[in-house]
């Protein structure tokens, strides 16, 4: 058994362990001495990056420090070069309880532990492919039980079957996982002031040495709620202490929001990624990217709901670390993201922490679970980084394969010949004297559902593709029913939305579409100039507004009235200042008295 006082010091202060601490040996069965990863063997190396990780919360190794595992990779790249980018991150999970704040911490206090009593609760790893870790497009039912993937690496026969470990999915060329929880009895006596909320944290971290994505680790976090009371407003996020320059006091950060083609992918992908760099110009660059969570209801959403910087050595009204429990999840559920100073203001630079937050979750109900993606990716400068960020959001998204008579898709897979290609659509539609007229386009041969959304006076409708009248490469939808405009339809791939739009019924007096219909970007992406189009029923005062990511206003570029019929408004990239603004995702907003579409519009430079 591991004292009391060796994990203290292992939770709160990173000092040296006496040097009877064993390493934990991931390719072999764990024994009662091989629990806690405490000599840092549990690396990412087989790419560019070396990254360590751990059982105990901690992602990275604290370089510099007197812990035992201080000497391992922490976001080491090029990974033969020696140089650390990473002191120490972890993740945040923080909710209410009856109505009271609580945050349960991967880093600074390592508030997730797994048993250091408990032999088999440990890190075990696997790579894609290997004997009992096959997923699609292999053969994914290892134990030819009807069932995929049921039973996790962790050492457990978690379904019953007396079999262990004998049919889960290892992802990537290397493949860690670890079971935590933040109610450890441990923790009650080295963190006092913790108070847990009974979570069970399943780990999954995974890289790969193809030279596309070899500059990237992913982290899967799947959070359980092992307690018996519900927890209200979850949201989670990954705090992170990036050391760039060589003393940590010279660092810059950025965010930046955009649409970039990827090597994995035929269409562009949205990044949304924080970043880190040395102000003096010094070294590379290291970033991370939210990519796909799940909530507690099942519904998929992907990326940032915010970020917030903290500077080292302050407190926290003054900019510092967040550090009782009000403080953080204030900080998880705050939906802003704090300004970057830019590159020129070298005098900003300090030894920042950055938190990227992503929610809300919804109630986890006893039992209930919820799922958080993220990946660590570098570059040698920051175009290299975006490119690098955009093929770690290709890869998270995945690809589509054949199985069981249809096509499915699985997340963090490398195209290949037995996938297919990334699946998009389009839809157009106008109103006619016999109702709405739809035509869809599909970029390859699969199965689609056209979804009215319902309304008050009209109900969800759906028609599968059987329905259609195919008039060569499109497909021609009807719909004849009587009711309210304007009406929304979107395009599902097995409940995944494709697309969608609004049709409006030209002068009926009775819906609100009547000033405003239409409003189309195009082109969209685009580089450097783009148009806003978009139809007035009748004459009305308009205004057509950018706003970038945050939410804050770019440019105004018409407030005024405009006449009848088909408009087009010019944007030319620029802000209300004349200054060309940066590659990234932007809002176009038109608004009539009465009416107000947004759309979203890809700068790419």
């Amino acid at each position: 058994m591991i004292s009391p006082r060796l994990i203290l010091m292992l939770l709160v202060a990173p000092i040296a362990f006496p040097s009877s601490s064993a390493a934990i040996d991931t390719h072999l069965p764990p024994s009662p001495q091989k629990t806690l990863t405490l000599n840092g063997e549990a690396v990412h190396d087989n790419g560019a990056v070396g990254l360590n990780v751990t059982n105990f919360g901690l992602l990275g190794s604290r370089p510099g420090s007197s812990a035992p595992y201080s000497s391992a990779p922490s976001l080491r790249y090029p990974l033969p070069s020696g140089a650390d980018h990473l002191w120490a991150a972890g993740v945040w999970v923080g909710g209410t309880v009856s109505g009271i704040a609580h945050v349960s911490t991967g880093q600074f206090h390592s508030e997730f532990l797994a048993d250091p009593d408990d032999p088999i609760d440990t890190i075990y790893a696997s790579s894609e492919g290997a004997p009992a870790g096959m997923r699609l497009p292999g053969v994914a039912d290892d134990d030819n039980d009807g069932q995929v993937d049921e039973d996790p690496l962790n050492g457990v026969d978690d379904d019953g079957d007396g079999a262990i470990d004998e049919d889960f999915a290892a992802i990537g060329n290397q493949y860690f996982h670890a079971q935590m929880r933040d109610d450890v009895p441990l923790l009650g006596q080295t963190l006092p002031d913790h108070n847990p909320m009974h979570l069970a944290l399943q780990q999954e971290s995974f890289s790969w040495s193809d030279n596309r994505v070899d500059d990237l680790v992913g982290f899967r976090y799947s959070v359980r709620n092992a307690g018996a009371e519900s927890i209200d407003n979850a949201f989670l996020g990954v705090f992170t202490d990036f050391d760039i320059s060589p003393t940590a006091e010279y660092d810059l950060f950025g965010f930046e929001s955009f649409s970039k083609m990827s090597e994995l992918s035929d269409d562009p992908v949205d990044v949304q990624l924080a970043y880190m760099y040395d102000a003096e110009g010094g070294g590379s660059y290291a970033g991370i990217v939210l990519l796909n969570h799940t909530a507690a209801d099942g519904q998929s959403f992907a990326g940032s709901r915010g970020m917030q910087a903290f500077v080292g050595h302050l407190p926290f009204d003054v900019g510092g670390d967040p550090v009782i429990d009000a403080e953080r999840y204030d900080m998880l559920a705050r939906n802003e993201f704090d300004p970057a100073p830019l590159p020129s203001q070298v005098s900003l630079a300090n030894d920042y922490r950055l938190l990227l937050t992503a929610g809300p979750f919804g109630q986890l109900a006893p039992g209930a679970q919820v799922v958080f993606e993220f990946a660590f990716v570098m570059g040698t400068d920051l175009n290299q980084l975006r490119a690098n960020a955009a093929n770690a959001v290709a890869l998270a998204r995945g690809q589509y394969v054949e199985y069981g008579g249809g096509l499915v898709l699985v997340p963090w897979l490398l195209p290949s010949e037995s996938t297919v290609p990334v699946l998009s659509a389009s839809l157009t539609g106008q109103w006619s004297a016999v109702g709405a007229k739809l035509r869809v386009g599909r970029s390859a041969d699969f199965p689609i559902q056209l979804l009215r959304l319902s309304q008050v006076g009209l109900p969800e409708r759906t028609w599968s593709d059987d329905e259609a009248r195919v008039s060569g490469p499109w497909l021609r939808f009807l719909d004849e029913d009587q009711g309210p405009w304007p009406r929304d339809y979107l395009v599902q791939f097995q409940s995944r939305e494709l697309t969608r739009t609004r049709i409006d019924r030209p002068g009926d007096k009775s819906g609100h579409g009547d000033h405003l219909r239409d409003v189309q970007v195009f082109p969209n992406s685009f580089n450097p100039q783009t148009e806003i189009r978009f139809v007035l029923g009748e004459r009305s005062q308009t205004r057509v507004e950018i706003f970038d990511s945050r939410g804050q206003r770019v440019r105004l570029l018409h407030s005024g009235s405009l006449e009848t019929g088909q408009q087009r408004i010019h944007w030319d990239g620029t802000d209300s200042s004349g200054r060309d603004v940066a590659t990234g995702i932007y809002f176009v907003r038109v608004s009539t008295e009465d009416r107000e579409i947004t759309q979203r519009a890809a700068l790419v430079r």
